[in-house]
């Protein structure tokens, strides 16, 4: 169904996302977006697997909105990534790997598992200063990929969390 990216826009109403969305998009990119609702992030998650989104905070209220991304047996394609994120609380991200964790499967002739979870990545144009221990105990719970670009600090503490990881 094609890809719907718009690379500068900062704001999208919920009348504008309604209407974009009225079909389901191979990915959605909104790298620039600041100002966005709860219903156009539900909106926006519900119609794609694939989602860049620029907002710089991500409230807790918002993660539970990803929750709606359509499960279903991922594909490359699939991930949800946050390029500008510098605020992230520990509790949204628990909210946000809770919602977006979807388990294993069994790969058969015993080559393992791989993870039903879209690829989380936060940072790559900026991002967080240093990983908080309490915020790498949270996102090391994530069963998918993970990507945490631009990280300007790991203390040792946060680093140990990150060790109990499962993902791939």
């Amino acid at each position: 169904s094609g890809a719907l990216s718009f690379p500068s826009l900062q704001e999208l109403s919920n009348e504008t996302a309604r209407l974009l969305m009225r079909k389901r998009w191979a990915s959605i990119s909104l790298p620039a977006l600041e100002e966005v609702s709860l219903e156009t992030v539900r909106l926006l998650a519900r119609q794609t697997s694939s989602l860049n989104l620029g907002i710089p905070t991500l409230p807790t209220e918002f993660a539970a909105g990803f929750a709606e991304l359509p499960t279903r047996q991922p594909m490359a394609g699939d991930n949800i990534s946050f390029p500008y994120l510098n605020d992230l609380s520990p509790e949204a991200a628990r909210i946000l790997v809770t919602s977006l964790n979807r388990g294993f499967r069994e790969v058969p002739r015993g080559f393992g598992k791989f993870s039903n979870s879209p690829r989380l990545s936060f940072g790559g144009i900026s991002g967080f200063a240093t990983l908080s221990p309490a915020l790498a105990v949270e996102l090391a719970k994530y069963e998918g990929n993970l990507a945490i670009e631009g990280l300007g600090e790991l203390p040792a503490e946060s680093a140990a969390a990150l060790a109990s990881y499962p993902g791939p």
